[in-house]
């Protein structure tokens, strides 16, 4: 064979590497990185070296011999079964028993922003107090497949009108408070975790929670003596519940035939950090459908621990048991339900009036501490009933009771809890009651509007709060809320409390009437 001159040589070899180069594509991300495991945390098995190997681009590829066309129907789904094939057998199979998510994880959260304003007896408008408390929420909903998910969402605190330590400048750290929001840390900017969880299930048949989470018992509106699981207590006006959650394992056995579930929960921080295996706690609840109604019981288990009080009293934190009973059912047209809660001893101090006090200490020997060992109740229950009013118009109108064994009947002890660190609005008090009515109409502002009037009273004390919200929600994403709240009763009582410590030099007037404004935008 005759030999081609220099020149074509070269122009030969320079199209032959120009026509591999145009060949070769710039790898993707999974050639650089490798492929994510098909079940989110699996890596599936290695497919056998093929001799001609198919990049992972041309898997998605009809041949050009095919006649379908790409982009139709019929194409779709040769394209599907081509990426199928191209798979490993370990592969294949675990996708066929476990489907991967387009998109296995998302992100949101929100942004909730608020003002608040509270005018005092004998104040005028201008020393009102203005608090500014904003909550922004982010996080990261994870599920890889239908039977796992992960849950992490963090939460950041802020409110401009206090200082770094979360105290206002004019009023201190302390508040006669009730409606104020509070912030969930001293620090100002704060920053929390509400959620850090993984949920998967163990043959389709036991469901196991564990982490960071909210389990909320109790089917009460306003007060929950049977909601054993959340370490804070609720505040029943507010229309966002922004406590934190708490780290447990949660295993849940259901049956929908039979109509009941069974729940087991380890506990790790329910009454603080768990820092020994002794510290650990417990609780079971088992639910039941019974007609109409639901009946639930539970228990909890709880070593007892020791707390710091702010005046150097030490309690032991934590009761050893907690036993609950609650129950909901249709009666003709009303909607009952009712909640009861025994457990032994106290998780704090409590206080009664010192019988030997020594008059040179003034107020701050009035009352001596003490720790209730004794089996004490605290009970809810209430009914509710709705009225159809046009078309698409309704009124709930209900009323509660809310009685509280280890509650103070006098308003005398509030300034010294108050002092103490130790006082706890809607909790404070051994009677309570409430009547209540929500109007919602789709028809008002184009949206779904709701009127809630509130009233609620300390009937220990003779002290009532009267309050009316309206809620509404506008451009889709955007929700708004406004309030008023009017105190009244009997003056020093919980709701129209009045702190006087002449010796300690504190005076806080009493709340007249409070008003907020808020903005939420869920992403």
């Amino acid at each position: 064979m005759r030999s081609l001159p220099g020149g074509w040589t070269v122009l030969i070899w320079m199209l032959a590497i120009a026509r591999l180069a145009s060949a070769q594509q710039r790898p993707n991300e999974e050639e650089l990185f490798g492929a994510p495991p098909p079940d989110g945390g699996t890596p599936a098995a290695q497919a056998p070296e093929r001799q001609s190997p198919q990049r992972p681009e041309q898997a998605t590829e009809t041949p050009a011999s095919s006649p379908i066309v790409e982009g139709s129907e019929a194409g779709n789904e040769r394209s599907r079964d081509q990426r199928a094939l191209s798979l490993s057998p370990a592969a294949s199979d675990l996708f066929a028993s476990e489907p991967a998510r387009d998109n296995p994880l998302t992100i949101g959260g929100q942004i909730y922003l608020r003002s608040v304003v509270q005018v005092s007896e004998n104040q005028d408008l201008g020393n009102a107090r203005f608090l500014l408390p904003a909550i922004v929420d982010a996080y990261f909903d994870a599920r890889p497949s239908d039977r796992v998910r992960g849950m992490i969402l963090g939460r950041m605190t802020y409110d401009p009108t206090l200082d770094a330590n979360g105290a206002n400048p004019a009023f201190g750290s302390g508040t006669s408070g009730l409606t104020l929001p509070t912030l969930p840390t001293s620090r100002n900017p704060g920053v929390g975790l509400d959620q850090l969880w993984v949920n998967f299930d163990i043959a389709h048949t036991l469901f196991v929670t564990a982490g960071r989470q909210h389990v909320k018992w109790g089917v009460s509106r306003f007060w929950n003596p049977t909601d054993f699981l959340t370490p804070q207590r609720r505040d029943p006006l507010a229309v966002f519940d922004a406590r934190l959650g708490a780290s447990m394992i949660k295993l849940h056995l259901p049956s929908e035939s039979h109509g009941w579930n069974l729940y087991a929960i380890g506990l790790i921080d329910n009454a603080g950090p768990a820092s020994t295996l002794g510290q650990l706690g417990g609780a079971i609840r088992g639910e039941i459908t019974l007609g109409r109604g639901e009946v639930g019981v539970e228990a909890v288990f709880q070593p007892r621990r020791k707390v710091q009080t702010s005046s150097g009293q030490t309690s032991s934190g934590g009761s050893n048991w907690r036993f609950g009973l609650d129950a909901s059912s249709a009666i003709g047209p009303l909607d009952a339900y009712a909640e009861v809660a025994l457990r032994k001893g106290t998780d704090t101090l409590h206080w009664r009036i010192n019988p030997t006090a020594d008059p040179s200490l003034g107020y701050l020997g009035q009352f001596e501490s003490y720790q209730p060992t004794d089996v004490n109740a605290a009970a809810s229950g209430g009914f509710n009933t709705t009225i159809v009013l046009g078309e698409n118009n309704s009124l709930l109108v209900g009323a509660e009771y809310f009685y509280n064994s280890v509650g103070y009947d006098s308003e005398r002890y509030y300034p010294w809890l108050f002092l103490q660190g130790a006082f706890q609005p809607f909790y404070t008090g051994r009677h309570y009651g409430a009547v209540y009515a929500t109007f919602t109409s789709p028809s008002i502002l184009g949206g779904s509007d709701s009127f809630i009037l509130t009233n609620l009273s300390n009937l220990s004390d003779r002290s009532v709060i009267t309050r009316f919200d309206f809620l509404t929600r506008v451009l889709s994403y955007l929700f708004l809320e406004a309030y008023v709240a009017v105190h009244y009763g009997r003056h020093g009582g919980e709701f129209r409390l009045q702190v006087n410590i002449p010796d300690q030099g504190i005076f806080i007037p009493a709340p007249l009437f409070d008003a907020g404004l808020g903005v939420r935008i869920k992403i």
